[in-house]
């Protein structure tokens, strides 16, 4: 429950709906899949979601890129490079890092507003 939906989508995503209850029942100690139904369903239509879409973009700009003469070149590498399941792991990757490093910097801040710590603040 207390996970954001940018986390439970890198779960779902990078690992399954089935890592989405294992982190849960790990958090909370209850075991058990019966109660984590709804666990389920969220995680399998997140990943179908982002699968559906990332799929209708690049097959539209395939499609699109294909027709237009000047464009096929590029098109074609993109092609090569959308079929590449590398380039789909960095972009993953790139997605954890940046979250990683987002709640790295709420929670420093969290930690500097609450133990009364110096703010930076602009002045003219």
């Amino acid at each position: 429950h207390e996970l954001a939906w940018l986390t439970r989508w890198m779960i779902a995503y990078g690992a399954g709906a089935s890592a989405v209850c294992l982190v849960d029942a790990l958090a909370t100690g209850r075991p058990g899949v019966t109660g984590r139904r709804w666990m389920i369903v969220s995680a399998a239509l997140l990943s179908s979601v982002t699968v559906g879409l990332l799929v209708t973009a690049v097959a539209a700009a395939a499609v699109i890129g294909l027709r237009i003469e000047a464009a096929q070149p590029a098109t074609e590498v993109f092609i090569r490079y959308a079929k590449n399941p590398f380039t789909w792991l960095a972009i993953f990757g790139l997605i954890i890092v940046v979250n990683i490093v987002r709640n790295r910097r709420s929670g420093d801040q969290e930690s500097n507003d609450s133990a009364g710590g110096e703010v930076n603040v602009l002045t003219r």
